[in-house]
């Protein structure tokens, strides 16, 4: 296993809220319809790329805290999400940032943006980017400014419609879990 899967379990509180990167606390089927339903930037997405993209990314759940009476313990109901893809030395992404239209204007995209750069596995990163349509003021009261030079920076989006005209042979080699990785992919 990759260093995912070693990473320690981090926690920030504030107010009634609990940012985590606690895998068994996230509910992914939650993440699953948020991000399929209500976001515009993944909205309609397949199951299976949700699911597969929580698994290969440092996911954050945000929850609140409620305590329902004296007589039973608080509750968490999960109400946020966030997830970083990165190589845990030079670069990382912050994507899905989600949080629940009803917990929506308290600070916590904010926050949770903040929050999320300070974890302690990600502290030796140079370089994070992040891609919004309309939060801009969210992610700029957390430190976020807009990139100084986008013409640096390109894309491709969607599936490469030339995938299969490559020239060449492609090769796979996989080695067994005892060995390092193998790199080695030849086209």
């Amino acid at each position: 296993m990759g260093p995912l899967h070693q990473i320690e379990i981090v926690e920030w509180q504030h107010g009634d809220y609990v940012l985590s990167t606690d895998r068994d606390r996230l509910d992914a089927e939650h993440v699953y319809h948020c991000l399929s339903g209500d976001s515009y930037w993944a909205q309609g997405i397949n199951r299976e790329v949700v699911m597969r993209s929580v698994e290969h990314s440092l996911v954050f759940g945000l929850y609140c805290q409620t305590d329902q009476s004296h007589s039973h313990p608080s509750s968490d109901e999960q109400v946020g999400f966030a997830r970083v893809v990165t190589d845990y030395a030079r670069f990382a992404y912050l994507m899905d940032v989600y949080i629940e239209p009803k917990h929506r204007g308290h600070g916590l995209g904010s926050w949770l943006s903040h929050a999320v750069r300070a974890h302690p596995a990600l502290e030796s990163i140079t370089k994070w980017l992040l891609a919004t349509r309309d939060a801009h003021g969210v992610y700029t009261r957390a430190g976020w400014q807009p990139v100084a030079a986008p013409q640096r920076l390109m894309e491709v989006t969607g599936p490469d419609p030339d995938r299969q005209r490559y020239p060449g042979k492609h090769i796979t080699r996989i080695k067994n879990e005892t060995s390092h990785h193998d790199l080695s992919h030849r086209s």
